[in-house]
């Protein structure tokens, strides 16, 4: 009985308990119940994650209710915008000399000027004057700035006496007007525009007064070909100009100077207009101003041989004020010596070429441009002949002196105004004019 009593139990426990007495719960299907585990939400305005989407930086931020919102950021400099860093470096500017406004970034920018010629660089913006004188505003990525317009600085003359000197002490002609001048250390290059009229008589086709000769023809690539010899024989003697041609047309054959009459077309756009054809009974003429000015009457010198070294660079020099200079005299100086006529007529005392037996010549036996000699130099005492690959001269090792010939430094300091006769930076009229008659040029025959 006692026996049949504990199996009933041990069924009733649905066998829970061992019947000899033991737990095995490994025998068992019940499970020991557990408390559910704590879910706590992050706290509002945790960041649960950050990500770039290009310079647009995304974060997601708990919200404290188990949802998340977004907050977007544009230029992220988290994620590589670099904002637009700008620096006015330079404010005032003219034809010549910009504002320069530094610009650093590494995206795109934009940007829009209310006056003047904007040139992109690589660190940023240029801006030279288009005649309008004054204040001006740019506005770069939605920022104004301001630079200003001013008139060149001039090298102002002084007047002693009979005489007339420049703002360095240098005599200059009596009708010579002040020239742009930035000073004895500006090495700046300057364009100098020139037209060039070639004689009908090499014409076969469309030869009508005016029209252009083709980029083909052997007569402008010719002169397309002089022009950069002449530019490289500046960059060698350290004149700054580069000459360059604007047109080069086709004109009925003319005799000599006065009778030389290029279109006013050609004359409007350039600095200066050679005549490629007759030159009277000599090899070439041209006027010799008495006085450099923007917008003066175009000078027009004429020559039996096209663009390049020898007769267009000699004449090209006489128009821009150069003389011939003084032959057999090694010991000339200005005001000692009576040989005006042969001087320049800008600067008397240094504007005109070099020639002699050597060692008397610019440098050996070698004569300058304006000479009649070899015109293998430009006169120059900042040159060293040596360095021309020349001998020693007149002046010793140096290549010219600025007592009695310096070719280089008379064309450096007229090349801004002379550059200004047809002033190609800008639309606004200049209203400074002079009369023009034969008091203002020297005619010259070579």
């Amino acid at each position: 009985m006692t026996k049949i009593i504990k199996i009933l139990i041990c069924a009733s426990l649905l066998s829970l308990i061992n019947c000899g007495g033991t737990a095995d719960s490994s025998s068992s299907g019940a499970t020991t119940p557990t408390n559910p585990p704590l879910v706590t939400n992050p706290e509002s305005g945790t960041i649960l994650s950050t990500q770039c989407d290009g310079t647009t930086q995304i974060v997601e931020v708990a919200d404290g209710q188990g949802g998340t919102t977004f907050e977007s950021t544009e230029n992220s400099e988290e994620c590589g915008y670099q904002p637009v860093l700008i620096n006015v470096v330079r404010r005032q500017a003219d034809y010549f000399k910009p504002a320069i406004i530094k610009v650093e970034s590494n995206r795109e920018w934009v940007y829009e000027a209310q006056a003047g010629n904007v040139t992109e660089t690589d660190t940023g913006l240029e801006i030279t004057s288009d005649g309008q004188l004054g204040v001006h505003s740019i506005i770069i990525e939605g920022e104004e700035f301001e630079y200003e317009f001013v008139e060149p600085p001039l090298c102002q003359h002084v007047t002693s006496g009979y005489d007339k000197f420049d703002c360095l002490g240098y005599p200059v002609g009596g009708n010579a007007s002040s020239m742009i001048y930035y000073g004895e250390e500006d090495t700046q290059v300057v364009t100098i525009e020139v037209g060039v009229a070639r004689s009908t008589t090499y014409c076969d086709t469309d030869c009508a007064d005016g029209t252009p000769v083709p980029q083909d023809n052997f007569n402008r690539i010719s002169a397309v070909k002089g022009i950069q010899e002449l530019n490289e024989f500046n960059q060698r003697n350290n004149v700054y100009i580069r000459f360059e041609l604007t047109e080069m047309v086709w004109l009925a054959t003319w005799y000599d100077l006065y009778s030389f009459g290029p279109p006013p077309f050609l004359t409007e756009m350039s600095d200066v207009v050679y005549g490629w054809g007759g030159s009277g009974s000599v090899g070439g003429q041209a006027l010799m101003p008495r006085s450099i000015y923007p917008a003066m009457r175009t000078p027009t010198p004429v020559g039996r041989n096209g663009p390049g070294l020898g007769t267009f660079a000699h004449e090209i020099g006489h128009a821009m004020g150069l003389g011939h200079g003084v032959w057999g005299m090694p010991d000339w100086q200005y005001g000692v010596t009576d040989l005006l006529q042969q001087g320049g007529s800008l600067f008397p005392q240094f504007g005109h070429g070099w020639d002699g037996a050597s060692p008397r010549g610019a440098c050996g036996p070698q004569g300058s441009v304006m000479s009649y000699g070899s015109g293998a130099l430009w006169t120059n005492s900042l040159n060293s002949c040596e360095e021309l690959g020349f001998s020693a001269g007149n002046w010793g090792d140096a290549a010219g002196s600025r007592l009695q010939s310096d070719e280089a430094y008379h064309l450096n300091r007229v090349r801004y105004s002379y550059s200004l006769i047809h002033n190609e930076h800008s639309d606004t009229e200049y209203s400074l004019k002079v009369e023009e008659d034969e008091n203002y040029y020297i005619l010259v025959n070579d």
